[in-house]
C-alpha cells in the first residue's frame, strides 16, 4: 500500500498592528478571513424515506456552505466546516471541505487538505506570495488509528496582521 500524504495549510489572523493601518483584505478560496462568513449555512442530508437529518449536512452542496460546529463552552471561538460543490471545489484540495476557525463571530482560521508532496513548492509559494513568509514549517509523520500506513505532512503557518476594530 502506498503512502498517504497531504499538506495541511493553516491560517489565522493576528491580532496586533495599529488601528490606523491600513485594511488589507485576505481571502483563500473566496472566503474573507477578520469577516463574518458570508456564505449560507449547508443544508441537512435528506434521509431515505424523506427524514431530514439534525446532524449530517449534504455530501455535494449546490453552493458554497459552511457547517456551524457546536459551541461546547463559553469560549469566543468554534470550529466548523466550509463545504465546496464536488464540481467547483478548488483543484488543488484532496476532498472537498476543510475547518473554520470562527472567533468572535469573525473567520479567523481555515484548514485544508491538499493533494500531496508534489504540489508543496506550489502552494508553499502562493502562500508565500499573498501571505508573506511562513511563521512556521513542519513536516509531520503520522500513523492514524494505529494503522501501518505512514501519513505524511508539512504544515505552514502564517500569522496574518490586520488592524482590529
Amino acid at each position: 500500500m502506498y503512502p498517504t500524504r497531504c499538506i495541511l495549510a493553516v491560517l489565522s489572523l493576528g491580532l496586533l498592528t495599529a488601528a490606523t493601518a491600513p485594511q488589507q483584505q485576505w481571502t483563500v478560496f473566496g472566503l474573507e478571513l477578520g469577516k463574518p462568513l458570508s456564505i449560507p449555512v449547508c443544508q441537512h442530508k435528506v434521509l431515505p424515506g424523506g427524514l431530514v437529518s439534525n446532524y449530517t449536512y449534504e455530501d455535494d452542496p449546490r453552493e458554497t456552505c459552511h457547517e456551524p460546529d457546536i459551541q461546547l463552552s463559553d469560549a469566543p471561538w468554534r470550529r466548523g466546516n466550509v463545504d465546496f460543490p464536488l464540481q467547483r471545489m478548488p483543484l488543488i484540495l484532496h476532498i472537498n471541505s476543510g475547518y473554520t476557525l470562527i472567533v468572535d463571530g469573525k473567520l479567523e482560521g481555515l484548514q485544508f487538505d491538499t493533494l500531496g508532496y508534489a504540489n508543496t513548492d506550489g502552494i508553499i509559494s502562493e502562500l508565500t506570495a499573498k501571505f508573506g513568509r511562513p511563521t512556521s514549517v513542519a513536516r509531520i509523520t503520522a500513523s492514524p488509528s494505529g494503522v501501518p500506513e505512514l501519513r505524511e505532512k508539512i504544515r505552514g503557518r502564517h500569522r496574518l496582521r490586520t488592524s482590529r476594530r
